[in-house]
């Protein structure tokens, strides 16, 4: 009979065996911790001023600012959608699972609150794609005809729902 708390092994049989996985975890997270940093990277926005000069009166830069800065939501939401999706493994389990497509719909929903309706619709299918593949089989079709079997199940947001969470943001932001 053996039973495991906090990496340590005991065993009623044998002495007290310590099993140590601390340098493993850490290099495969100093890896990870890289690869984000690097795509964060990919993604960082540029400054709006340089040497006191606005760079937002070019109207080419200000055009690739906001594309990076679409990038950049889209990139933070996947990522952060993904940790917690890792929880749920689509193998079985949640193959197919209608309700944990729904939550990522309603989430994309009150999340993508900025731009016009197209640009929003693209930003939110996207990400939804990028997040559900695994659990559809990696078939794009089968997803897109999930999506729009449920979509009548997400809360959509309005115009006032999203003045409302643009100026919370602005006010209360973190």
């Amino acid at each position: 009979m053996s039973i495991r708390t906090n990496r340590n092994l005991v065993s009623t049989e044998t002495p007290v065996t310590k099993i140590d996985l601390s340098d493993c975890e850490s290099e495969s997270l100093a890896k990870e911790d890289e690869i984000i940093q690097e795509q964060i990277r990919k993604y960082e926005i540029p400054p709006k001023t340089l040497f006191n000069f606005d760079l937002k009166k070019l109207k080419s830069f200000k055009k690739i600012r906001q594309a990076y800065k679409k990038k950049n939501l889209e990139f933070v939401f996947v990522n952060d959608l993904s940790v917690i999706l890792n929880e749920y493994t689509p193998v079985k389990d949640y193959e197919f699972c209608d309700e944990l497509l729904v939550q990522i719909m309603n989430i994309a929903e009150e999340y993508f609150i900025q731009k016009d309706k197209t640009e929003r619709e693209e930003s939110k299918t996207s990400s939804i794609k990028k997040l559900m593949m695994p659990y559809y089989r990696d078939d794009e079709k089968l997803l897109d005809i999930h999506i729009s079997h449920l979509y009548h199940k997400v809360k959509k947001s309005n115009m006032v729902k999203r003045m409302y969470q643009r100026t919370k943001k602005f006010f209360f932001q973190n």
